[in-house]
């Protein structure tokens, strides 16, 4: 049906349908604002939730490293509390966390009373500003965390071994040269590899000695003066020989020495050594800020002169410490070179002479001038290896090149004469010369003789002809020709000898008697059978030195029954000193000691020519040590003190190519404890964890060490606990 617009009732029913369509639209309209305000609220929940979570996370991740820096920071001075607060601040700071601003905490303890005393606590708290979240009424969120890292001090590793201080007893210390091959039993040093790859452990510092000065030094010794000593302290036998002897102490290798095709090439041997002195300080992990006193270094083609087994303190090594006592710092590096620098050190008042042997020298009355002639044929100045020497003209036990001393050189296969001016080289009351090839050992090759001659030796005293010798002979490898002559009119100083009466020292390496710094070689007397006694005579007048001094006997095997007695100190016969009377003593690895006095002026050629091995001052090795060997068969080695902060933690022993004729290892200290420990091989670590007592004290520990003469190893001690003043390692551990 068709409706009429104009029907009043159609009309109506058009209204009513447009006012329900719109009211049902309004509806709609004001659902979706509803909805959409929701749906902002949700949403900016989320972004808030995105955003400042993000914001939260980042600012957590901040604090977690900024923590660990600290904690880690912090145990380095340990167990300095104070100090290590200091650090822990400091660190937090720098990484964006500082104590007290903005809402920011830091905090530092140790929990002594918890299962892990030595761990070192850093806690950072902070409330980080929101954003988004504020909409919700969350204007900050606190986050905290919590960092821990333990600190783990080396132990001081003995210099000794088995002996007196600024003694050479069973070992000396070494360093390779960085061409070196790594399985020689240095295992920082040589850059490479045997195949030619990068060694990972190769450690430029090289290795560093601390020199302990008592506040009493003075009081000791009447003097602030300290002199350092390095004994060889160049990479060099006078004897041309390629092994460690009695007369050479470095074990030479040479290019040819076996190196592998990988090995990157490497130079003729001679180890070139640097030497660096420091003053105290109070930051043991820290070198940077150490101050250097003084420094010296030892290259091929260097004197050998005063350095070449002598005791040798180089310029600016002898200085006044000025009342200044604790822990200077001896470093040692190397370069160049293929060969084991084998040195030893000592520290104490400065002596009057240099070299050990020389106090007896001091008192021959030397005063003449003298002048050495000869002929020599075919010193024709080799090339080889950039070495220009032939043969050394050894004076009194030291060598001096032909050329670079005395710039002796003649055309190939020609003689030629010499007169030569050697009073500043005779240092003897009777003075020995000899001539030795030395030309293939210092241009790196093989051994050989060079075909060097010698004729018409004339030896002059103040003009007057005092010794003779014409015909011609050939110098050889390893030395001859050896004449002496009458160097002093002085009259004969006194004899000195030690005798006393051993039981049972049936083996060589059984005990060492010590008088002052030497070790008295009894040994060439013989042996005692077993079970039997022997009395020793050994003549010591080139070891006194000064009114008084010190004897001290050392058992090497840490066996019983092995005792000695009737030690006495005689003088032209005439005993002046007696030790142990008719005692029998036995010896142990820790140094029985006794002291002299009394033996009158003409005695000491002046106080302090011997080292005093009471002086007060000690040294020893921080961290690692490389050891050189110098007896075969089972000896003790003295490996350090091990302090009473051990109590009741581990003990870690590490040790580095212990293979040279090694056979075992156990370690014991000198409170009667025990435990076993395992050898490394060739070119590898080994550990020994050693649970020391919860009631320990504190002592020496040892080594009993079965191996062989010229092992080379590196040992190290760490515990983990830490000790004042040591320097050590840490690691985050929460």
């Amino acid at each position: 049906m068709i409706r009429d617009a104009k029907n009043p009732s159609d009309f109506r029913e058009r209204c009513n349908v447009m006012i329900s369509e719109r009211r049902f639209h309004d509806a709609r309209r004001g659902s979706i604002v509803v909805l959409l305000a929701v749906a902002s609220v949700v949403l900016f929940s989320f972004l808030g939730l995105v955003v400042d979570g993000g914001l939260i996370y980042l600012n957590h991740q901040r604090m977690t490293k900024a923590a660990d820096a600290a904690s880690l920071s912090a145990a380095m001075e340990m167990p300095s509390e104070s100090r290590a607060l200091e650090e822990a601040l400091q660190y937090a700071s720098l990484n964006g966390f500082t104590n007290g601003v903005n809402d920011t905490v830091v905090t530092m303890t140790k929990k002594p009373a918890s299962s892990n005393p030595n761990w070192v606590y850093v806690g950072i708290s902070k409330k980080v500003p929101l954003f988004f979240m504020r909409i919700l009424g969350f204007n900050t969120y606190a986050i905290d965390t919590e960092s821990a890292a333990v600190y783990y001090s080396y132990l001081p590793m003995s210099i000794t071994g088995t002996g007196v201080y600024g003694t050479r007893g069973i070992q000396y210390l070494s360093i390779f040269g960085e061409n070196a091959k790594k399985s020689y039993g240095d295992p920082y040093s040589p850059k490479w590899e045997m195949d030619g790859t990068p060694n990972l452990e190769f450690n430029p510092a090289g290795y560093n000695f601390m020199i302990e000065v008592p506040t009493d030094y003075y009081a000791r010794n009447g003097t602030n003066m300290l002199a350092v000593e390095i004994f060889d302290a160049d990479c060099w036998n006078a004897n041309g020989s390629m092994s460690p002897s009695a007369s050479g102490v470095d074990e030479i290798h040479l290019k040819a020495d076996g190196y592998p095709a990988g090995h990157p090439p490497v130079g003729n041997g001679y180890t070139t050594t640097h030497y660096s002195l420091y003053a105290p300080d109070d930051t043991p992990n820290n070198y940077d800020d150490d101050v250097l006193i003084a420094g010296w270094s030892w290259k091929e083609g260097d004197p050998t002169a005063d350095t070449d087994m002598q005791w040798y303190s180089p310029a600016g090594f002898t200085f006044d410490t000025n009342g200044t006592s604790g822990k200077y710092r001896v470093n040692v590096t190397s370069g160049d070179g293929t060969a084991n620098n084998v040195f030893h050190l000592r520290s104490g008042p400065p002596r009057t002479k240099a070299g050990e042997l020389e106090a007896v020298n001091s008192a021959a009355g030397i005063t003449a001038s003298f002048t050495l002639s000869f002929d020599y044929y075919d010193l024709d100045t080799t090339t080889i290896g950039n070495n220009k020497d032939e043969i050394e003209i050894v004076i009194d036990g030291t060598g001096y090149r032909n050329h670079s001393v005395f710039n002796l050189k003649t055309t190939n296969n020609q003689w030629k004469s010499a007169s030569l001016d050697i009073t500043q080289y005779v240092k003897n009351g009777v003075c020995e010369i000899s001539f030795r090839d030395v030309g293939a050992v210092l241009s790196g090759a093989a051994a050989s003789d060079w075909d060097n001659d010698i004729r018409n030796i004339v030896v002059l005293k103040d003009g007057v002809q005092v010794y003779s010798r014409a015909p011609a002979f050939d110098v050889p490898l390893g030395g001859g020709g050896n004449f002496t002559f009458q160097a002093s009119d002085a009259a004969a100083p006194p004899v000195y000898t030690m005798e006393w009466k051993a039981y049972d020292w049936d083996s060589a390496t059984e005990c060492m008697v010590f008088f002052n710094d030497a070790n008295l070689n009894w040994q060439d007397q013989g042996l005692t059978s077993n079970n039997g006694t022997k009395t020793y005579s050994v003549d010591v007048t080139n070891f006194v030195g000064g009114d008084k001094g010190s004897v001290s006997v050392v058992d090497n095997t840490h066996t019983t029954t092995n005792w000695f007695s009737n030690m006495v100190l005689k003088k032209d016969g005439v005993v002046m000193q007696e030790f142990n009377n008719l005692a029998k003593t036995e010896p142990t690895a820790i140094p029985t000691t006794y002291e002299y006095t009394g033996l009158g002026s003409e005695a000491g050629w002046g106080e302090g020519s011997q080292f005093n091995p009471a002086n007060g001052t000690s040294m020893a090795g921080i961290s690692s040590l490389e050891m050189e060997f110098v007896m075969n068969g089972t000896v003790n080695v003295c490996l350090g003190t091990v302090p009473p902060e051990a109590a009741g933690v581990n003990l870690h022993i590490q040790k580095f190519d212990t293979d040279v004729g090694a056979k075992s290892v156990s370690y014991w200290d000198n409170n009667g404890n025990t435990w076993p420990g395992v050898l490394s091989g060739n070119g590898t670590w080994k550990e020994d964890i050693i649970k020391m007592p919860d009631n320990y004290a504190g002592g020496e520990m040892y080594a009993t060490y079965q191996a062989g003469s010229t092992d080379t190893s590196t040992w190290y001690m760490w515990f983990e606990n830490s000790m004042e003043g040591m320097p050590g390692k840490v690691r985050l551990v929460k």
